[in-house]
């Protein structure tokens, strides 16, 4: 590695090259021999830098850079951690977070502090949230939209066309201005954007030479924080637009995230979780699941949403759906229920009981749905019985650990992607270890085989089982109707008792069929395994990766060309 010239994309405005030589500084600390390259790329964010930040959408800092990664021109890159989306393709890996800088925001103003400004006084900011925490402060002020790198705004105030600004103390720090700081704003007080002062350099996944010497920077607390930070705005299905911020922090050995959703009025919902340190994404996806029941759904709303006006299907059940379907909601879709499945409870449970009797063998159970976590427990709670310490827990995702840790204890481990292949293989295992693994009938194999591979003793049960839902006859009127825009399945089980609507009848007139969303690999395999392709597929398995899943395939769409009318015999 120390022979080849290691090459580092970034953004070139004086802020970004101000903090890509503090990566490179700390490479050199740690490898003094190392050859170092810096190569500027411009990205839609620096061209657009006439259009609202609000207004363009998400990644516009970091595609053209990820461009770059891809093609081997750069070999990672320097990013401000508030710039990347929060979801990141499979890939590419965030190799290293460095200590994170002071995230608060602060106010720059000749009238010193905002409590001190005149009112309707002009402050100019690009961000929603802190003008919907600011308007929450002060509803007598003027929020007014600010482009342009930290230079330009601050000429701006200087020549009167602002009375005040606010920003990210970070930046002017790191580029030697902190001086010019009339006010820090607390985090508890002003929640800051999510992975504000944090430094993260990316890379390609199969880079290994790469990802090695990058992680030797990487700071344990800083990662930790940001990464609940991230998991709490991929729940959202929330980006740049939104008013919503996350800050979390190591105290005392746990990590402490607090939280808000909020409205262009200044009204918010806001929340505080503490949980362990090795679980970020866990804390942060309940979080987010508890701010969008307390009412934050409703302020994610959008004019602009590629789903505004959409009618879309959800075929999970209804009772599962509360987060999915007000999300839905707030982007403008119109929602229609047509759950594909139904959960039976089982009638005999001498199995089930069995197994849960002797979890004193068992070193993992794993869960890979809610439905299994709510069958488990449910039979737990009618027998009086516990799962022993020595008995660890696994989730395959954010909403089912939620449910885990409610319903039983909270899971020991999730995978970093949130998919039974990943649980499977990310598992820290010990050869010989016992799992037990409670599944649904329809289960698929793939999860015990990759055990199984690895040398562990995977002893599954089923313990409820799946049948068709009064939903599916609703769903085949919209496909042959053609009353839905897109059709959302969220299990390989959803998709068994549906298959059958998408298949074409050769004699019938061409009905285009809606748009076939995915929620994951494990789907999106029983689906190709049933003859349908999905039109996308959530970059994340959680609510705010299935609305976005469900824009980009509905753009793509909408932009394709008119399909011709079919021709008249």
């Amino acid at each position: 590695m120390n022979n080849r010239e290691t090459v580092l994309g970034t953004r070139g405005s004086a802020l970004a090259l101000a903090q890509t030589e503090i990566v490179c500084s700390a490479l050199r600390l740690l490898e003094p021999s190392v050859a170092i390259r810096v190569e500027r790329l411009r990205t839609t964010g620096d061209v657009r830098s006439d259009v609202p930040l609000s207004q363009l959408g998400r990644g516009i800092f970091v595609t053209e850079i990820e461009s770059a990664l891809r093609d081997g021109r750069i070999h990672c890159a320097v990013h401000s951690a508030k710039d990347l989306p929060s979801t990141l393709a499979s890939d590419l890996t965030l190799a290293a977070f460095l200590p994170r800088a002071d995230a608060r925001d602060v106010v720059v103003s000749r009238h010193g502090t905002l409590r001190k400004l005149p009112p309707a006084a002009r402050v100019g900011t690009s961000s929603p949230r802190r003008a919907c925490q600011i308007r929450a402060l002060r509803s007598d002020l003027e929020l007014c939209d600010v482009r342009g790198n930290v230079d330009t705004r601050l000429r701006k105030l200087a020549s009167g066309e602002f009375d005040a600004l606010v920003l990210a103390a970070a930046g002017l720090v790191r580029l030697g201005r902190s001086s010019e700081i009339t006010e820090w704003l607390d985090t508890d007080a002003v929640i800051p954007s999510v992975g504000q002062g944090a430094l993260v350099v990316e890379a390609r996944a199969d880079d290994a030479a790469t990802v090695r010497l990058l992680h030797r920077l990487d700071d344990a607390p800083t990662r930790a924080a940001v990464l609940a930070e991230r998991a709490f705005l991929a729940e959202l299905g929330a980006g740049c637009r939104a008013a919503a911020g996350a800050y979390a922090r190591v105290e005392g050995g746990q990590l402490r995230l607090v939280a808000m959703i909020g409205a262009p009025d200044g009204r918010q919902v806001r929340g505080i979780r503490v949980g362990p340190v090795d679980r970020p994404e866990t804390l942060g996806t309940s979080l987010a699941r508890e701010l969008l029941r307390g009412g934050g759904a409703a302020f994610l709303a959008r004019t602009d949403s590629a789903l505004a006006g959409k009618r879309v299907a959800i075929t999970r059940p209804a009772e599962q759906s509360a987060e999915l379907i007000a999300l839905l909601r707030a982007n403008g879709a119109h929602v229609v229920s047509c759950p594909t499945i139904a959960i039976e409870r089982l009638k005999a449970t001498t199995e089930v009981d069995a197994e849960l009797g002797d979890l004193g063998s068992v070193d993992w159970m794993v869960f890979t749905s809610a439905n299994a976590v709510n069958a488990v427990a449910d039979r737990l709670d009618a027998r009086a019985v516990r799962v022993p310490a020595s008995t660890r827990l696994a989730a395959v995702g954010g909403a089912t650990a939620h449910l885990l840790a409610r319903r039983i204890r909270p899971a020991e481990f999730i995978p970093k992607r949130w998919n039974a292949e990943a649980l499977a293989d990310e598992l820290p295992l010990s050869q010989g270890q016992t799992i037990l693994f409670p599944r649904g009938d329809l289960a698929g194999e793939v999860l015990p085989c990759r055990l199984r591979a690895r040398g562990a003793i995977v002893r599954d049960v089923v313990v409820y089982r799946t049948v068709a839902g009064l939903g599916v006859r609703e769903l085949a009127s919209c496909v042959r109707n053609a009353t839905v825009d897109a059709v959302v399945f969220t299990s390989p089980s959803s998709v068994r008792f549906a298959a059958e609507i998408f298949t074409t009848d050769p004699e019938a007139a061409p009905v285009e069929r809606p748009a076939i969303v995915s929620i994951g690999p494990s789907t999106t395999r029983a689906m190709r395994e049933l003859g349908l392709v999905p039109d996308a597929e959530a970059a994340t398995q959680s609510d705010g990766g299935m609305v976005e899943a469900q824009e980009r395939c509905v753009t793509a769409r909408d932009r394709a060309p008119a399909l011709s009318p079919p021709a008249h015999v």
